[in-house]
């Protein structure tokens, strides 16, 4: 059924604007309204994850609307819908995430569609399902509309710099391009998030939580990872994979009331659909699994990455590098964690800005090898989307110098 309101633009002439239309108006249409309307109803656990598999199915299919090409709307989809989108659907079987927290169909409508993330409700004000010590950013707010609108131009402006910088300086030093390139995704994520949230907060009275806040000022990886870089999908991340390990909320179904409990690893099958079963003690929970829930998190970031990467590579090579530099964040974050307070018992401590320079290096130097290289040196991504969105900048600029010609200035004096 879902794949019908895809498949029939995969194969014409329509532009880009008109298959993104049918995306995110047709499609997100209907599976908005058959996830608010029937699966959200439904017994949360087996039986919504059955029902939301035809959701999950399309939205990798989503992505073939746009050619390999087309490289920009291709990743906008596949990080929006493809990711995004789906896990938000999957944290919703558990009663978890942003969904939960929707207060009728406007919003629910706003938090499945768009790439944002609702600040948390007060546990006296509202339905929430995430423990009150595990915090991260859920508590923080991201602003009115007008700085969120403010944020988004100021992206715009930024990311243009970049492609126009990575376009004429060809022999930039490696560590230079790397940094450009990693502001140019911070532009272009940001731009694809502070939009809709200005929005959403002006019309729907969602207060959203920050998108992003100067990675460049982290002083550990924790702080990079867990507070200042994409801070909307780490926060999807944390709900459906972090919070689902360390809570010990273990998913549940009974095969008949006098059987007993099977056990498959760490999900007890107890009751007719999932249940949540805290077993954490104080609010705490063990070193162990928030050792596990970190790993796994990064994992799982790691595959999603490695898959949209994958998605944009007409080659179809799968080359494993994306899930790598991932994937060691977990581990490294743990020895970061077991190294400081050892380093402040012995009264070494490094000032704020030898931090951030050591973070930043730290991450480069695993970035170098592993995230821009399949992107820069094993395949030509990087060349092709610096490319498209040169193109996108440079066929914008008439339509601007029309906007803030004399004759509109003058105008604007006589109304």
């Amino acid at each position: 059924m879902f794949l019908l309101i895809v498949s029939p633009v995969i194969d014409t002439n329509l532009s880009i604007l008109q298959r993104l239309s049918s995306i995110f108006i047709l499609y997100g249409t209907l599976i908005n309204v058959y996830t608010h309307f029937v699966v959200k109803k439904l017994p949360a656990g087996c039986i919504r994850l059955l029902f939301i598999l035809p959701i999950l199915v399309t939205n990798v299919a989503a992505a073939s609307v746009f050619n390999h090409q087309e490289i920009i709307s291709r990743t906008a989809v596949l990080f929006i819908i493809t990711w995004l989108l789906s896990f938000k659907v999957l944290a919703a079987c558990l009663d978890r995430g942003p969904l939960m927290q929707a207060k009728g169909l406007a919003q629910f409508t706003a938090l499945l569609l768009l790439p944002i993330f609702p600040k948390r409700v007060t546990p006296g004000g509202g339905q929430t399902q995430e423990r009150p010590t595990q915090q991260g950013r859920l508590d923080e707010d991201a602003g009115s509309p007008y700085q969120l609108a403010c944020r988004w131009a100021l992206k715009v402006g930024m990311l243009g710099a970049v492609v126009v910088g990575l376009v004429v300086l060809k022999d930039l030093p490696r560590v230079a391009r790397d940094l450009l390139q990693a502001f140019g995704m911070y532009g272009f994520v940001g731009i694809l998030m502070d939009g809709p949230a200005s929005i959403v907060t002006q019309f729907l009275g969602l207060r959203i939580i920050p998108t992003f806040d100067s990675p460049w000022m982290s002083t550990c990886l924790a702080d990079f990872w867990g507070r200042r870089w994409n801070i909307t999908t780490s926060s999807v991340l944390r709900v459906l994979v972090y919070d689902v390990i360390t809570d010990e909320a273990y998913l549940c179904i009974e095969v008949s009331h006098s059987g007993p409990a099977q056990n498959f690893g760490c999900l007890p099958v107890l009751a007719g659909h999932f249940v949540k079963q805290p077993r954490v003690k104080d609010n705490k929970p063990s070193g162990l699994r928030r050792a596990i829930g970190t790993c796994a998190t990064f994992m799982i970031s790691g595959l999603a990455h490695e898959f949209i990467l994958w998605m944009l590579q007409p080659d179809g090579i799968v080359r494993w590098k994306w899930f790598t530099f991932f994937s060691i964040q977990g581990p490294m974050m743990l020895a970061e964690a077991a190294i400081l307070p050892w380093c402040q018992k012995r009264g070494i401590q490094l000032w704020p800005w030898p931090s951030r320079f050591l973070t930043i290096s730290i991450l480069e130097l695993g970035a170098c090898y592993l995230f821009f290289a399949p992107v820069y040196y094993d395949t030509d991504t990087a060349e092709r989307v610096i490319d498209s969105f040169y193109d996108a900048y440079v066929s914008l600029l008439p339509h601007l110098s029309a906007s803030f010609s004399p004759t509109m200035f003058g105008s604007l004096a006589q109304s």
